[in-house]
């Protein structure tokens, strides 16, 4: 089912509940998503209140841009990774009680719409949705259907029980691959490319001084800069980066943003193969700031084994970049301009062979096609409509 199916007519306000287990002040790309999408919809004039996750560095309740946020306890140990054993068990404890927070809170508040974005909550949302009689949207992000292969992990058991059994009346993913698993399931579905927060990128542009940034760095005005932005994890292999750029000419540089296990092994790396004068280590950035950076670099190198819809790659592409990466999740289906796709032994023969023409400001056109903005007004109309539409037949 497509989304034109639904009557385009003016939103009016609507109390919004919302689930996401990663939320503001997480900078990975799903919460940064998400808070966009509660931002844009409170600046709308809609009511949103979200439930998210506690971490050490938050209070149970606050409010933030207009959005109301309840934490009511932590999602997983701050020591577990991923989806192990234990953190599985913990996020079971932490959707539990969720569920049972947010049904005390939506006897006291009306709620005309239930959006849930995290593996741990679309159950939550589609129980309570029964209970308050309202329509549920969900929005599936980071998964393991973006694979092609069968998994025996928790995870993948997880989201496909969530996909038979769990989620709401209409769903949007990033990749069609995931679509079609979802469709498959019985679900109405569409994709939706939005991921890049469209403000964000128009300040970085502006704000960013390449010359400043290429003197901190003590490269030279005409060197080729690569970036690499993420999580230093093995999934996201930035060793084959720094191999990748040993392979390019010496003009080939790479300023890696992002920080984990794998930091101080790179470092060591850098320093034994005689890199240290081509690359360069930030840290952990804010995101406006890992912008900035990226806005005065010339390229964005992607190297994961896995992604399921890189938002560092569509930021690229929209801050008028050339983009190199490995073709994983939505990348093979991605056409665009300044893309490159190959494996890690193909990419710097590719970087090689490009011509260097990047954009001297951000891309206007990708910037529409691949905004946050233009998703959340697809999730606002696609949940108002079901709204009326349910209004309608309770009336008749």
């Amino acid at each position: 089912m497509d989304r034109h199916i639904f009557p385009k007519h003016r939103i009016t306000s609507m109390q919004l509940a919302v689930f996401a287990e990663d939320f503001y002040p997480a900078i990975n790309g799903g919460a940064l998503l998400q808070w966009r999408i509660c931002q844009i919809a409170a600046q709308d004039g809609h009511d949103v209140t979200v439930f998210t996750a506690k971490t050490s560095e938050t209070r149970c309740l606050s409010q933030v841009d207009g959005v109301k946020i309840h934490r009511p306890m932590r999602a997983k140990p701050a020591s577990a990774e991923g989806y192990e054993p234990h953190a599985v068990l913990y996020r079971l404890a932490f959707s539990l009680y969720t569920f049972f927070y947010a049904y005390r809170w939506s006897i006291r508040n009306d709620v005309d719409g239930i959006y849930v974005s995290s593996l741990s909550l679309h159950w939550v949302a589609k129980v309570l949705s029964r209970f308050q009689d309202v329509p549920v949207v969900n929005f599936v992000g980071g998964t393991p259907s973006a694979r092609s292969e069968f998994q025996w992990t928790p995870k993948f058991f997880l989201e496909r029980l969530n996909f038979r059994f769990w989620l709401g009346d209409f769903v949007y993913c990033q990749a069609s691959r995931v679509a079609n698993v979802i469709r498959t399931a019985g679900n109405n579905v569409e994709t939706t490319p939005g991921i890049v927060n469209a403000e964000a990128i128009r300040v970085a542009d502006e704000s960013s001084d390449r010359a400043v940034f290429r003197h901190e760095w003590g490269f030279d005005s005409d060197d080729i800069v690569l970036s690499f932005v993420g999580r230093l994890v093995p999934l996201k292999n930035p060793d084959t980066a720094l191999d990748i750029v040993a392979a390019l000419p010496d003009r080939y540089k790479l300023v890696v943003v992002g920080d984990g296990p794998m930091f101080d092994q790179l470092e060591n790396t850098v320093e034994q193969r005689g890199l240290s004068d081509r690359i360069r280590f930030t840290g952990v950035l804010e995101h406006d700031l890992a912008l900035e950076t990226v806005a005065a670099t010339d390229a964005v190198l992607l190297t994961s084994d896995f992604e399921s819809h890189p938002t560092v790659v569509y930021e690229g592409l929209t801050l008028g970049k050339h983009v190199f990466a490995t073709p994983v999740g939505t990348i093979p289906e991605t056409d665009y301009p300044r893309l490159h796709a190959g494996t890690v032994d193909e990419l710097p023969e590719i970087i090689r062979e490009t011509e260097w023409k990047p954009l001297e400001t951000y891309d206007e056109v990708a910037l529409e096609k691949y905004s946050i903005e233009s998703s959340t007004r697809a999730i606002l109309e696609t949940m108002e409509s079901l709204r009326t539409k349910q209004q309608s037949s309770e009336v008749a």
